[in-house]
């Protein structure tokens, strides 16, 4: 089943140059609909000649797990992954370009459910702040306080209450 890299044709895999150019013989090729085809390398005893594992890797990286997490989630260690990653570079960029299918997924479906009275309200508050923001700035546009000077900051509790007690008693 292994097959030579080719330079045209339908696996026409582009490996960079490097130490592992020794290493011709593709086991299979990983598909995505959306980046294209990957060819993974044959050897004769890495982890990454188990499918599965790199598929798990993959599901790893378009859940947004980090390589630590990816990792555990795909039963290998952090090395194992740093040494498919050598060995295969073009994955590299398939990876980081997985782990944004959350944020893909997660505005698609704000954006479908802005029908939604609550949906929208919320979208509104944090992508329209000047208009529906539910903060309140407590600084100015040049980020200075827009407050009065506090006149009590400097003093102890002890001097405010003796403050208070002469301002009631002035009152009467």
């Amino acid at each position: 089943m292994a097959r030579k890299k080719t330079k045209n044709g339908v696996n026409n895999q582009d490996f960079k140059t490097g130490k592992y150019d020794y290493m011709e013989e593709i086991a299979y090729t990983i598909k995505d609909q959306n980046h294209g085809s990957f060819d993974v390398r044959k050897t004769a005893n890495a982890w990454f000649m188990d499918k599965t594992k790199v598929e798990k890797v993959i599901e790893g990286k378009k859940l947004d797990l980090n390589d630590a997490e990816c990792s555990f989630h795909s039963g290998i260690t952090e090395k194992q992954l740093e040494y498919f990653l050598e060995v295969h570079p073009h994955f590299c960029g398939f990876f980081k370009a997985l782990t944004m299918y959350p944020r893909v997924r997660a505005r698609i479906t704000i954006i479908k459910n802005l029908d939604d009275l609550k949906n929208a309200q919320w979208f509104a508050e944090r992508r329209m702040k000047d208009e529906f923001s539910l903060r309140n700035e407590i600084t100015g546009k040049d980020g200075k306080n827009i407050l009065p000077n506090n006149p009590y900051k400097d003093m102890t509790d002890d001097e405010i209450n003796t403050e208070i007690t002469q301002r009631i008693e002035t009152l009467g």
